[in-house]
């Protein structure tokens, strides 16, 4: 601590008087309340929890659709035992089981592959990302085509 040579009193250095002054502006700042404009207008937060839904009724159409078309396709008394006829059942079966294997395979194959593309660099990184791509881009034969 320096004292002054005068009166003997602790002295007022600049490093003091820059931080107090630093002190004093800090404090200012968190009484000052937030500005009006540094907030969305309150019809945007109100409106913003609707923006997923909106973007999510594509994909809510293609799963409701053919469910809805289905129902309307047939008379009421004849939904039930086609839904419940040995195809339909076996149709069911079928795709619930390759839907499994699929999306065990995916979690137990593509998160490392995955992984390993966006961590690593390694050599034929780039045609690994190529394969990892390529069902994306080309598209399946439906069954009905016979070539």
């Amino acid at each position: 601590m320096k004292l002054d040579k005068r009166s003997g009193q602790k002295a007022v250095t600049r490093k003091a008087t820059w931080a107090a002054a630093n002190h004093e502006a800090a404090a200012r700042a968190r009484r000052v309340p937030y500005a009006p404009d540094a907030s969305p207008p309150a019809q945007w937060r109100r409106q913003s929890h609707h923006l997923p839904w909106l973007l999510s009724l594509p994909f809510l159409a293609f799963l409701v659709l053919p469910l809805v078309a289905l129902v309307l396709r047939l008379p009421p008394e004849q939904l039930v035992p086609t839904l419940s006829s040995p195809q339909a059942v076996q149709a069911v079966t079928l795709s619930m089981a390759t839907t499994l294997v699929t999306t065990v395979a995916t979690i137990c194959f593509g998160t490392p592959v995955g992984y390993l593309l966006a961590r690593r660099r390694f050599p034929l990184r780039r045609a690994v990302d190529t394969l990892v791509d390529l069902p994306r881009c080309c598209p399946r034969p439906l069954p009905e085509w016979r070539c």
